[in-house]
């Protein structure tokens, strides 16, 4: 059982945050384009860049990248994001450039597979219809798209299927940008006495993945809201529809010695995966004016735990969930 903490498995509590915000291609450096992403300018062909955070500033040299493969014949055709590519930082803290790739075989589908409504395999990418036309997210052609994480705020949207404008998908077809570090230039912060973090699901059952302390007095009554706004996508092997997802309050006297206080702050929640309406955002608030619910310490923090049991759900890496707490 592993104890995660500290970035990147959760970012620190920041007291401002941004609106989901569509990056103008101004902001964006495509640094690679082969096959059918290698399209004139104004063609829908090139994915979009959303941020509601200013972690990937940072690594403005990094380039985010995705390598997809043709599966399947006629009605059959997949086409499928096998590579990626992101800032190191997001995954183990380091230095440089993760890439990976893996299967598209019937099990493990790639990273997701573009089409028209989102499944544990499938990405939106054609349509809005997760759900019924009401996502909020518009791309920088106008159309309505489901959200893929990419790292702690970073967010792309794909614009077609794969298959038009042609030249449709084949094998290795690359499509790479970069973040410039302008990218949030004028856009203005949203601080309203609400905390916001991010941090990455535990994966195996039983292990956990802890906040920084919070940053306001400790005897302070706060709601916790997990995953409301946006409301991603996440990807993930197609083995198993849900996980259970428990949060604990711990406190501690020195930072160091932590221990749980009473039962669970939220317990076992199932995160399901599928269509929106299956993900959407939960929460609880924590009542200190409940003497029961007294918290007589000097530090306290949250824990994500993914529960023991039931079927072990792996999260790819860098689908980070955005958590806040607003004390009130």
């Amino acid at each position: 059982m592993a104890n995660l903490s500290g970035f990147p498995y959760c970012t620190p509590w920041k007291n401002y945050r941004y609106p989901v915000t569509l990056i103008a291609d101004e902001h964006i450096e495509f640094t690679e384009k082969t096959g059918h992403f290698d399209q004139p300018d104004g063609y829908v062909s090139t994915p979009s860049v959303y941020l509601d955070a200013d972690y990937a500033l940072n690594y403005p040299d990094i380039a985010y990248k995705f390598i997809f493969e043709k599966t399947g014949t006629g009605a059959g055709t997949k086409y499928k994001c096998k590579g990626r590519h992101y800032p190191m930082a997001f995954y183990d803290g380091n230095a440089g450039t993760r890439g990976e790739n893996i299967s598209v075989d019937t099990v493990v589908p790639g990273w997701f597979a573009l089409g028209s409504i989102d499944t544990v395999e499938y990405l939106t990418a054609v349509n809005s219809l997760s759900p019924g036309n009401i996502l909020p997210y518009t791309d920088k052609f106008g159309n309505k798209r489901s959200l893929h994480p990419m790292g702690p705020g970073v967010y792309v949207s794909f614009p077609d299927s794969g298959f038009f404008p042609g030249p449709a998908i084949s094998n290795n077809d690359t499509i790479a940008f970069k973040i410039k570090s302008t990218a949030l230039d004028g856009v203005p912060k949203i601080i309203d006495g609400t905390y916001t973090s991010y941090f990455q699901q535990p994966v195996t059952g039983g292990d956990t993945v802890v906040t920084e302390p919070i940053p306001f007095s400790t005897n302070r009554s706060f709601y916790l809201s997990i995953n409301h706004e946006p409301r991603t996508q996440w990807k993930r092997a197609l083995v198993g529809a849900n996980w259970g997802h428990t949060v604990w309050i711990e406190v501690s006297e020195d930072g160091e010695n932590w221990m749980k206080k009473g039962s669970p702050f939220i317990d076992d929640f199932e995160f399901a995966q599928g269509t929106y309406p299956n993900q959407a955002g939960f929460g609880a608030a924590h009542d200190a004016r409940n003497p029961s619910n007294a918290l007589d310490a000097k530090k306290v923090r949250l824990k994500h735990e993914y529960v023991t049991g039931g079927s072990v759900q792996t999260l790819h890496p860098t689908q980070f969930i955005k958590q806040t707490i607003t004390p009130y």
